[in-house]
């Protein structure tokens, strides 16, 4: 029973130093790309507010990130397209995937979604 405690420690502290060489390696090899900037249409920066960094400003804006340009639409309340018509049927919660990142509004799955099924949602999701 020992000596396999003892083979079961070293093959864990060998995938761990593995995986955090790998990690590196990676990091370094292809490295995290910059974040994604909020611009008004006029490409003036948007700025995270300091009263409340997570409300995004709301009207049109560009989304850009190293591998897209695309424009945004945020509604009077702070949220992604679809904005609710009258009481939620839906509500969609989530990351930047739900949000849609690197995508315009038509493309995002809660607008399809809401689209095909002419239902009232909401996208709840948040970027970042």
């Amino acid at each position: 029973m020992r000596q396999f405690l003892l083979n079961a420690t070293v093959v864990l502290v060998t995938l761990v130093v593995g995986f955090l060489v790998l990690e590196i390696a990676s990091r370094w090899l292809i490295p995290i790309p910059p974040q994604v900037s909020y611009l008004r249409l006029d490409g003036t920066v948007i700025h995270p507010g300091t009263k409340n960094p997570y409300r995004m400003v709301t009207g049109k804006l560009r989304q850009v990130g190293p591998e897209f340009d695309v424009a945004v639409t945020i509604t009077e309340q702070g949220l992604r397209v679809p904005e609710p018509r009258g009481p939620v049927d839906v509500a969609f919660l989530g990351d930047s995937f739900t949000f849609g990142q690197g995508l315009n509004d038509a493309e995002t799955f809660p607008y399809i979604y809401c689209a095909e099924r002419n239902l009232s949602c909401v996208n709840l999701g948040h970027s970042g």
